[in-house]
Parts: structure tokens; C-alpha cells; sequence
């Protein structure tokens, strides 16, 4: 048994809040692959995501026919990919790892099996495909990791922090200047 507190290794169809899924076929465009007509042009990518469907919708047939999912990339391929950016640098790395930047939240690597390096969980980057296209996806991994609780939630509450966010007109300023009667 790993005594691991972050990641457990599953197998199998069954889907899990904090389940990561390696090379899932989800459907990308960018704005310029809309043409004038309105048509998009829809490219399929591999690419590594985690679940954020909450656990007990997943396990209730009927709660819910599609599974939330955010792109999760590896760290030291992000900085490969983008070497005159900022993420190799250690100030990227600190404010990451205090959750300073609301759309990313850092995973911590694991010795396997399977192995996972220090990776981003990107909300910004989000799908949603089909429970059992998910299901089959993750039975024919054979073994990956899922998180445990409670980093699953923490991954989820961090979710939440960036998707309710509110970008008030005028902050409540007034008050600084407020006596009480």
C-alpha cells in the first residue's frame, strides 16, 4: 500500500472527484478558427485532464450525464514549451505554491505507480464529455491516480475561489471613513 496522502492508484471504470486521466480526447478552437459564416473549426487533442464533478454526482446513475474536467499539464513541460516566459522562474513557483494565481492549483509529484511530476491543474482550460466516454477512457488507462480526500476537496475549493469570483464596480470604501452614532 502507498502511504502517499495526496494520490491512491484505482483502476477501472469508475469515476472519482480528483481522478487525473492522461491523454483524454477533448475538443479545442481558438477564436480565429471561427470564420465569417460562423463555422468553427474543432481540432481533437490528447490531453491530460483531472475531474472536478463532485464525487457523489459521478457515483449516482441519473445525477449526471457529463463530467467536468480542467487541463492538467506537467510543470516541467510547461516551462519546455514556454522557456522565455515566466514559469521557470522561482517567483512563478512561490505564488503557485501559495495559490496566488486564482486559475491554477499546484499538485505535487508522485513516485508511482503511476508516476506524476509537479503539475497545474489550469481552470481556465475546462471540457466537459460525456460520463461514458469518461468511464471507458479511464477503464482503458488501466492503472492511474486519483486524489485523496482531503486534497480532492481542496482542489475543488480552489475551483470554486476561481470560478466565483466577482469583479465589483467600487469596493466599499465608505466604510474606512464611517463613524458609529
Amino acid at each position: 500500500m502507498n502511504d502517499d496522502p495526496w494520490f491512491e492508484s484505482c483502476e477501472g471504470r469508475d469515476l472519482a472527484q480528483g481522478d487525473l486521466l492522461y491523454r483524454c480526447n477533448v475538443l479545442k478552437w481558438q477564436a480565429e478558427d471561427v470564420s465569417p459564416d460562423g463555422q468553427i473549426d474543432v481540432t481533437e487533442v490528447a490531453t491530460d485532464v483531472v475531474v472536478l464533478t463532485q464525487s457523489c454526482d459521478l457515483e449516482n446513475d441519473g445525477k449526471t450525464d457529463y463530467v467536468l474536467l480542467a487541463e492538467l499539464i506537467n510543470y516541467d513541460q510547461l516551462v519546455r514549451d514556454f522557456p522565455n516566459q515566466k514559469y521557470g522562474g522561482k517567483e512563478f513557483r512561490s505564488n503557485c505554491s501559495r495559490g496566488r494565481y486564482p486559475k491554477l492549483s499546484l499538485l505535487p509529484p508522485f513516485a508511482g505507480p503511476p508516476a506524476l511530476n509537479w503539475s497545474i491543474v489550469d481552470f481556465s482550460h475546462l471540457y466537459t464529455l460525456p460520463k461514458s466516454i469518461i468511464a471507458d477512457h479511464a477503464a482503458s488507462m488501466g492503472l492511474r491516480l486519483r486524489m485523496r480526500s482531503p486534497y480532492r476537496e481542496h482542489l475543488s475549493q480552489s475551483f470554486a475561489r476561481y470560478f466565483m469570483r466577482v469583479g465589483l464596480p467600487e469596493g466599499l470604501g465608505a466604510f474606512d471613513r464611517y463613524s458609529p452614532a
